[in-house]
C-alpha cells in the first residue's frame, strides 16, 4: 500500500496549507487596503450640506465652478437666463465612464425642479453630492 506524507513546517502545519494561508491573508490585505483607500473622504462628501439657492435673484450667465474630494472630482458650467437654470454641463470629471449616465439624471432632475434639492440617484448618493456642491459652487460664485 501506497503512503503520501507531507513535510511539515516548524509551525506544524504542511507547507502546502501554509503558503495557501499566506496567500489568501495576503489577497484580504491587499483588498482591505485597495477598498481603504477607495473609499477615502467618501464620509466627508456625505456630509456635506448643499444649500438652496434662489436661482430666480442671479443675473444671467454662465458660471464655472468645481468641488473635489479624493476621488469624486466635478467641474461644471451652469447657465442661467431669465432666471432659470438653462443648462448644465460637466467640463471635467474624474470618473466620466462610470457614472455618465447618473450624471445626467441628476442634472436633468435638477433642471426639471429648478433646485439642487433633489432625491439623486440610488447606489449613487455620493457622486450625487459632489456633482450637486460643484453646481452649488458654480451658482455661488465659488
Amino acid at each position: 500500500m501506497m503512503s503520501i506524507s507531507f513535510k511539515k513546517g516548524v509551525d506544524g502545519l504542511p507547507k502546502w496549507l501554509r503558503n495557501v494561508i499566506i496567500v489568501i491573508v495576503g489577497i484580504a490585505l491587499v483588498a482591505w487596503v485597495g477598498l481603504t483607500i477607495f473609499n477615502q473622504g467618501m464620509d466627508k462628501v456625505l456630509a456635506l450640506n448643499i444649500g438652496s439657492i434662489d436661482v430666480a435673484t442671479l443675473p444671467d450667465g454662465t458660471y464655472e465652478g468645481s468641488y473635489t474630494q479624493n476621488r469624486w472630482s466635478y467641474s461644471v458650467l451652469v447657465q442661467v437666463s431669465s432666471g432659470i437654470l438653462e443648462d448644465i454641463t460637466i467640463t471635467k470629471s474624474n470618473h466620466e465612464s462610470v457614472v455618465g449616465k447618473w450624471n445626467e439624471e441628476v442634472i436633468q432632475e435638477i433642471l426639471e425642479k429648478q433646485s439642487l434639492d433633489i432625491q439623486g440617484i440610488s447606489g449613487a448618493t455620493v457622486t450625487t453630492k459632489a456633482l450637486q456642491k460643484a453646481i452649488e459652487n458654480a451658482l455661488q460664485g465659488m
